[in-house]
């Protein structure tokens, strides 16, 4: 979505903007840098972005993120995610500032005319009638293999509509570095996002995700709160659908009972709630919400009372010390809660975080099998699995 945002800066600002990037002056490459599996397919692209006779400016997470790193392979301009307003700074000569770019609520779509899928993506979005044929048949192809509300049907159809509704974390995750690259909490004006919402279904949207950071704790900066903006995003009277993205179990305790309500007008067709680990203990150490029974138990009222509702989740495997009978805890919550879908991702280290200093640290070779050991459990469980090799995950989906 900031790439997209960028876009549309430098679009409304009369730039060239081209699809090869031997054809620019300037390249700007926006990072993430979440998973260290990310991080290095970051660095290594930034390599090869110098061999271009163009200015390269590195956005996005990875300068905030992997600073040291970068700091090796890379010297020059860089815009961190937080400070993407000072993208200004470098094009002094723009007369519409970033800050006065709408937020966007469509993906950017990263077409590269020097890769061949790039080539083969861009002529079939240019020839109509194969592109429409092209699109109704990956639908088609994923709605018979997973539900329409699962996390894997949602992740790649592109007929949603995004609503970001906030900026920055009030968590303190110990192995993360979302809050160190997003910077502090910034809540989007309610009034503002129903406007979105609006404006998507004037577009013919039925589908939206309403995603940020920290979804939860959204409005505790501007007297507002996430009940009462989904409380105003349900109570429109229109065929629409709402997919509410990440949202810390910590949350859900403290808002389920408002929640019930908003979930009777079954606007509200999946639910992420990122529980990471099924260990009390392990939670305790990843500095999350650690009442794991609570947790299962409100779940499963959840599941029972709206079985319509598709419930996603993620794991994290090979936390630091994490115990063969802890990674068991988490794939028996995963059953025992009913999770529909969700996502596994292996530990990842991060220098300057409270869990890399926990020892000892699982070797690339322990996690591994710790993940070859989770999908073969999930397989077991019925959960279709696909691999995605570009962050080293697994998604999985039971359908409802």
């Amino acid at each position: 979505m900031d790439t997209k945002k960028i876009y549309n800066y430098l679009s409304k600002n009369n730039s060239t903007l081209v699809n090869k990037p031997d054809e620019a002056d300037i390249i700007i490459f926006v990072t993430c840098a979440a998973v260290n599996q990310v991080s290095d397919s970051s660095l290594d692209q930034i390599k090869k972005f110098q061999r271009y006779d163009a200015e390269l400016i590195v956005a996005g997470c990875l300068p905030e993120v992997e600073k040291e790193s970068l700091s090796k392979i890379f010297n020059g301009k860089t815009i961190s995610t937080k400070n993407l307003d000072e993208i200004d700074i470098l094009f002094p000569e723009n007369k519409i500032k970033f800050k006065n770019i709408e937020d966007v609520n469509l993906l950017y779509d990263n077409i590269n005319l020097n890769f061949p899928e790039s080539i083969f993506k861009k002529t079939l979005e240019e020839v109509r009638i194969i592109n429409k044929s092209y699109l109704f048949l990956k639908t088609h192809i994923l709605r018979n293999l997973f539900d329409e509300r699962s996390f894997v049907y949602l992740a790649y159809t592109k007929n949603q509509f995004h609503i970001r509704v906030s900026w920055g974390c009030k968590g303190n995750c110990s192995y993360c570095t979302i809050k160190k690259s997003t910077g502090p909490m910034h809540s989007k004006p309610l009034n503002q996002c129903i406007d979105e919402l609006k404006k998507g279904l004037r577009n013919g949207y039925t589908h939206f995700v309403i995603t940020a950071e920290d979804i939860g704790s959204y409005g505790l900066d501007n007297n507002s709160s996430l009940p009462e903006l989904l409380d105003k995003m349900t109570e429109i009277e229109r065929n629409y659908k709402l997919y509410i993205r990440g949202l810390n179990p910590r949350w859900l305790i403290k808002y389920h009972g408002k929640l019930k309500p908003i979930l009777e007008r079954g606007k509200i067709i999946a639910l992420e709630i990122p529980f990471q680990s099924g260990s009390c203990r392990i939670l305790r150490l990843m500095h999350r919400y650690s009442d794991v029974e609570k947790l299962k138990e409100t779940v499963k009222e959840i599941k029972k009372s709206f079985p319509e509702i598709s419930l996603i989740t993620h794991i994290i495997v090979g936390f630091p010390t994490e115990t063969k009978n802890e990674l068991n805890q988490t794939l028996f919550l995963l059953k025992g809660a009913g999770f529909n879908s969700g996502q596994i991702f292996p530990y990842s280290k991060k220098t300057g975080t409270d869990a890399a200093l926990i020892k000892p640290q699982f070797s690339k070779k322990e996690i591994l099998q710790s993940m070859k050991y989770t999908r073969c459990i999930l397989v077991n469980n019925k959960y279709k699995v696909i691999y995605i090799a570009k962050i080293n995950s697994f998604l999985f989906d039971k359908g409802i």
